[in-house]
């Protein structure tokens, strides 16, 4: 007996997704972090003091390095724990 609903073309639809690989989540982490912060920042009315951060940051050589070692080891974190 065939069934009265025909999934039709679009039946691949409920497939199972296929398994993400590492970059994969590491890349959506990041990229969601963007977003978020962004999207922090204009709720706040903050967003057009991050011109003036990155101006402080280019006079200020040891603070950008420190905070460019922080975001390696953080996402360096992040992909030790999303290959586990």
């Amino acid at each position: 007996m065939s069934s009265p609903i025909s999934l039709g073309p679009d039946a691949d639809l409920l497939a199972a997704p296929r398994e993400a690989s590492s970059l994969e989540i590491l890349c959506l982490r990041i990229i969601g972090s963007l977003v978020f912060i962004f999207g922090y920042l204009a709720a706040k009315g903050r967003l057009g003091e991050l011109s003036g951060v990155v101006r402080g940051l280019r006079s200020d050589r040891p603070l950008a390095l420190l905070l460019v070692g922080a975001a390696f080891f953080s996402s360096a974190n992040w992909l030790v724990n999303i290959v586990e």
